[in-house]
């Protein structure tokens, strides 16, 4: 969750709550079933990731992080960071098509073309009504691998959070970010040349061991 006003929802919160949007069309009758749905295990996509998916099962969605760029508020002491989430949408055809799966049940098997549309409308709901971000908006659709039975769709999706870097009036930040040190620390160091490391540093507890 957001701490305090200070820190809005950290990136790996939004991932989650967006695999959890997504997690309705995993093996639901009426809307399709998309049957692996989780984190992109890699940095850049390669086409290989959809080679190694076909094991897992296709349809696939894959949601990443895609990092984030900070600007300034007027007075300099809060920053509104752009947040990046992309979803790759993964399928064995363009277009949604009729299938049968295990006990004759009437299935649709989803394609790219329409899943894209989904990650749009069910990502942008739930993350509208997440507590710690705001300004959601999609961005882009974009191909990045059409071959014979293997097609995928990036869909590019951004929102807002506010850092309030300067506030230090909420105590307990820093625990619940589970940072044991508090930023004065830093200053016991060095020597008074800011050169020199303390040999005394990091102090030890009394069993000997370092505390960091």
């Amino acid at each position: 969750m957001a701490i305090a006003d200070h820190i809005g929802a950290s990136p790996s919160e939004i991932v989650d709550e967006i695999l959890s949007a997504l997690s309705v069309f995993q093996k639901a009758p009426t809307s399709g079933s998309v049957r692996t749905i989780t984190r992109y295990p890699g940095e850049d996509f390669d086409p290989s990731t959809v080679s190694h998916q076909l094991w897992k099962g296709l349809p696939a969605l894959l949601v990443a992080y895609g990092g984030g760029t900070f600007v300034a508020d007027s007075g300099m002491r809060k920053y509104q960071q752009t947040m990046s989430f992309s979803v790759i949408c993964m399928a064995g055809s363009m277009r949604s098509q009729g299938d049968r799966l295990a006990g004759g049940t009437p299935l649709v098997a989803p394609g790219v073309e329409d899943m894209v549309d989904w990650v749009v409308y069910y990502v942008a709901r739930a993350l509208n009504a997440m507590e710690g971000i705001g300004c959601v908006a999609p961005v882009a659709q974009r191909w990045i691998l059409r071959q014979v039975g293997m097609y995928a769709m990036e869909v590019e999706m951004t929102c807002k959070r506010t850092f309030d870097i300067y506030d230090e009036d909420t105590p307990g930040i820093l625990a619940t970010l589970g940072i044991v040190h508090e930023p004065t620390d830093l200053g016991d160091l060095w020597e008074v040349d800011n050169v020199t490391p303390k040999s005394d540093y990091p102090p030890t507890t009394d069993g000997g061991v370092t505390d960091l």
